[in-house]
């Protein structure tokens, strides 16, 4: 595998092209990509970063206040969609985020990678103070 193969996002891209010294990358990021959120975690590491992962989140996504017929944009990947909203529908999509969650916490654990979810309606400045609660350097 090449290392484009392994740096699919710009943004990553540059970060590690302009950072020869390797030492701790925080990725805040909503981890949605069609690729795979390990892809960018692991491309951290491959290049000698140690990743700390914000993950932000925003609990309407798994549970969305809309019903009936509606068009569903994926602003990841351009594509749009007509879809008719049930309550099974509904009930499955809060299944498969909290899978996903849990899916990112494990990868996170298993190599070994700090990880924090973040409640998108918090300010920017409350999820630093968080960060930096948690990993000690602050009180």
């Amino acid at each position: 595998m090449k290392i484009d193969d392994r740096l699919r996002f710009g943004a990553l891209r540059t970060f590690v092209a302009q950072h020869r010294r390797r030492g701790l990358a925080v990725l805040v990021s909503d981890l949605y990509d069609p690729a795979g959120f390990e892809r960018g975690i692991n491309a951290l590491r491959y290049h000698g970063f140690e990743p700390y992962v914000l993950h932000v989140v925003d609990r309407a996504d798994a549970h969305p206040d809309v019903a009936g017929d509606v068009r569903v944009y994926d602003c990841e990947t351009g594509e749009e969609r007509e879809v008719t909203v049930t309550p099974p529908l509904l009930e499955k999509l809060g299944r498969a985020w909290a899978d996903y969650q849990t899916e990112i916490a494990r990868f996170c654990v298993a190599h070994r990678v700090p990880y924090l979810v973040a409640d998108a309606e918090l300010p920017f400045d409350e999820i630093v103070l968080r960060v930096l609660r948690r990993g000690g350097f602050l009180r």
